[in-house]
């Protein structure tokens, strides 16, 4: 993983629809900056919706296990009016 994004002004839904997906979360510091130190990944089941809410880092999805299918809803102006993005400058790995 390199990097993080956020949404300011959306709430981005993720459904797994087959195989399962390990989502990264973490908080904000006070600068606005996500807070690495406390990041923690989460398994996302088949069928089961998972929220990301306005503001908080995330991730991409990543699959667990050879592969994954989701569906990710977005609105018209998510990627040039709403997504911010923060790069890690080092690649982490994520291990569960």
């Amino acid at each position: 993983m390199e990097r993080l994004k956020r949404h300011k002004k959306s709430v981005e839904i993720f459904l797994a629809v087959s195989g399962m997906a390990l989502m990264p979360y973490a908080p904000s510091l006070s600068d606005g900056s996500p807070d690495i130190e406390n990041l923690r990944v989460f398994i996302c089941k088949t069928g089961l919706p998972f929220i990301s809410n306005r503001g908080v880092w995330h991730s991409v999805q990543y699959p667990k296990g050879e592969s994954n299918s989701s569906y990710l809803p977005v609105g018209n102006d998510l990627i040039e009016n709403d997504l911010e993005s923060f790069e890690l400058g080092e690649k982490l790995i994520l291990t569960i």
